[in-house]
């Protein structure tokens, strides 16, 4: 699959921006960082459905969105949908640990935009979370579920967990997550624990960056139909 690389640079509408091993973007004009699908109580709510797994789910991945702010230390985050996973999961518990875990960045502007399964966790009310359908930056319209949008613009969103398949040098087949970029729209890769993948089918022309064991790499030759 060849070598890959932390970062990865890609316009996006009339924007650079800054791809991440970790699934996130950096907008660096705006100092602002995108972020999709974290699915926070996914773990409470397959628990309180009698599904037995591990705890530690929404922990992880607050560490992970932790480690991603304090690289860029952005003013603005953009949670672009599906923050939360699902009423039942929506514990007090995992309501408090994500209110303290934004206590620690009270001087940044975070921002969801409202996804399908937040809509069906009840939204919960925290404290420095502003929550809107779209956001627009220049040209991009931040959404959550990626349709094209208005000519002239770009969307980014999230929703789909996409994946690709790819085949190493010994033929073996890796079903790896992806940014997914098409003429008009830019998918992100789910961001949280336990989130699954949705496999892709990218045309000609559009950019698939795979990301492998916290690398990533241009893989759009390679997976294109």
């Amino acid at each position: 699959m060849g070598r890959g690389a932390s970062s990865f640079r890609l316009r996006i509408g009339q924007k650079d921006a800054v791809l991440h091993a970790d699934g996130t973007i950096w907008l660096p004009d705006e100092r602002m960082l995108l972020v999709a699908d974290l699915h926070l109580g996914k773990g409470s709510s397959f628990r309180a459905r009698r599904v037995p797994v591990p705890t530690g789910a929404t922990a992880a991945t607050l560490r992970k969105l932790t480690v991603a702010i304090d690289r860029e230390t952005p003013t603005r985050v953009a949670i672009l949908g599906d923050l939360w996973h699902a009423r039942d999961g929506c514990t007090p518990e995992v309501i408090s640990e994500f209110e303290r875990w934004l206590e620690e960045y009270r001087a940044v502007e975070f921002c969801l935009v409202i996804g399908n399964h937040d809509r069906k966790s009840g939204l919960p009310k925290v404290s420095n979370l502003a929550m809107d359908e779209c956001l627009t930056v220049g040209d991009l319209r931040l959404r959550h579920e990626p349709e094209p949008g208005q000519e002239g613009t770009h969307v980014v969103g999230g929703h789909l967990h996409p994946g690709c398949t790819v085949t190493g040098r010994g033929g073996q087949a890796f079903r790896l997550p992806c940014f997914w970029s098409q003429p008009g729209v830019t998918v992100l890769p789910a961001f949280g624990e336990m989130t699954g993948l949705a496999m892709i089918s990218p045309g000609e022309g559009d950019t698939v960056i795979a990301l492998v064991q916290g690398s990533l790499i241009d893989v759009s030759l390679a997976v294109r139909s």
